[in-house]
């Protein structure tokens, strides 16, 4: 999908996520793939809302690191509550982004104006 957005919360600033450049881009890397509805990838596998399935490889390549830094920067995120990772196979790594709807959903928002 190359359409949409998504929202980042004004809470990215105190995690994992915003501590450098690499984990950002990551980050954000992630959200963009995740699932907003439910939908069947060409592997056969489900993705329920919130999850995302990528290569830990691609992943590296596009940020400029090597796939052991992807890897370790994963856990971390599991480890910080940010990420679940559902299954890691020869197929791609499984991933639910925990309190996706919380942060995701639709409805009221307060438009915040920045000076």
């Amino acid at each position: 999908m190359t359409t949409g957005w998504i929202k980042l919360h004004w809470s990215v600033k105190g995690s994992l996520a915003w501590s450098n450049g690499q984990t950002f881009a990551l980050w954000g890397h992630i959200l963009l793939c995740t699932a907003y509805k439910p939908q069947l990838m060409r592997n056969g596998r489900r993705l329920e809302v919130g999850e995302a399935l990528m290569s830990t490889k691609d992943l590296a390549k596009w940020i400029g690191v090597s796939d052991r830094t992807v890897r370790r920067y994963l856990q971390e995120f599991v480890a910080d509550g940010m990420l679940e990772v559902l299954k890691s196979d020869r197929n791609g790594t499984h991933v639910k982004v925990c309190n996706w709807e919380t942060f995701q959903r639709s409805g009221s928002e307060t438009v915040r104006e920045v000076q």
